[in-house]
């Protein structure tokens, strides 16, 4: 019992001296950790999902439905957004696909999807 407590306080004046090591620092260390959709809003042509809709809605474009698919609390891991035939030329007003995966891509004339 004695070696113990002569350990330990030899391990107690070591610790104490070392803390003193290594010159006064002011220097601090932030980690920030950020979720990123990269990924996801990267937007493959003329492809589609053939995954099983989460949810579908009207959205404006293909970054407008990515977003929608971002909003959906990380169910969503994929989007295909189909521009209305009428408006298939100047690629606006489609239905946006959003999906929990991706599935199997197909060929698709004017739709745009992304997928993690």
């Amino acid at each position: 019992a004695m070696s113990s407590f002569a350990v330990l306080g030899l391990v107690g004046v070591v610790a104490l001296s070392l803390q003193g090591c290594g010159g006064k620092s002011d220097a601090t260390t932030t980690t920030t950790t950020t979720t990123t959709h990269a990924g996801l809003c990267a937007e493959r042509d003329d492809v589609k999902c053939g995954g099983e809709d989460l949810k579908v809605k009207t959205t404006a474009n293909s970054a407008d439905c990515c977003d929608f698919c971002k909003d959906q609390n990380k169910t969503c891991k994929a989007w295909s957004w189909v521009p209305s035939t009428s408006a298939n030329d100047n690629k606006t007003d489609g239905k946006c696909h959003v999906m929990a995966s991706c599935g199997k891509p197909t060929p698709s004339n004017g739709t745009i999807s992304g997928w993690q």
